[in-house]
Parts: structure tokens; C-alpha cells; sequence
């Protein structure tokens, strides 16, 4: 199955990506995860991205990951870390973000309880 990370900015998510561009200016988008089961329906939703005018798609498989951008170059990344944490820490978020360049949060809310997911693939 593949999950394909898709931005949008216009509505409020509890996924949120955060990376870092060369001029060491950060970005912060709401994600939505679009589970696909068949490779066809994936390529067909990053036609559909790349239409939109987005620069770049994130989508995994098994614990691999995959960066491609609208000229169709990609990286794949196959190492993952997860990092679970109570409360969240700009210091800490800069800090990934100067080694990793980028990473998704998942707020995780269950019975009056809140924890944040960091998922990094490098």
C-alpha cells in the first residue's frame, strides 16, 4: 500500500509537514494522507498535484520513501525514525531540521491525552 502525503494549506490539519529549503527558510504544511492500494490510482493523484502547480510529492511504501518533483526527478529515502514526544519543542524541531531537512508531526489525541508522532525518513 502506498501513502501519498498530500498538502493542502487551506484547511487546518493534525498531520503537518515540516522541511527546509536551501536558504534555510522553513515551511510548515497541513498534510493529508491519501491511502492507495493500487499503484494506477497513485500515479493518477500525483498527475493530479503536479496539474496543481505543487513542486514536489512524498509518498512511502512499506518504510521506504520517495520524493519526486513536477520534472519527475526522485529520491528515495529508506531509513525511517520515529520519535514520540509529549510536548513539542521549537528547539528541538530546528534541530531535526538542520539535520534531516524535513519531517512530518502527527498529532495523536486519544482520551485526554495528546502526544506528537515525528516521523523522519533520511
Amino acid at each position: 500500500m502506498f501513502k501519498l502525503y498530500q498538502v493542502n494549506n487551506k484547511i487546518k490539519s493534525d498531520v503537518r509537514g515540516f522541511w527546509q529549503d536551501n536558504n534555510k527558510k522553513i515551511y510548515i504544511d497541513n498534510i493529508y494522507i491519501k491511502y492507495c492500494h493500487k499503484l494506477s490510482l497513485l500515479y493518477l493523484l500525483i498527475e493530479k498535484s503536479f496539474n496543481e502547480k505543487e513542486k514536489a510529492i512524498f509518498y512511502t511504501v512499506d518504510d521506504k520513501a520517495v520524493i519526486l518533483t513536477s520534472n519527475y526527478d526522485f529520491t528515495i529515502l529508506k531509513n525511517k525514525k520515529t520519535i514520540i514526544r509529549e510536548k513539542l519543542s521549537i528547539k528541538e524541531i530546528k534541530y531535526l531540521l538542520e539535520i534531516y531537512e524535513g519531517f512530518t508531526i502527527f498529532k495523536n489525541t486519544s482520551k485526554n491525552h495528546i502526544n506528537y508522532i515525528i516521523e523522519i525518513f533520511y
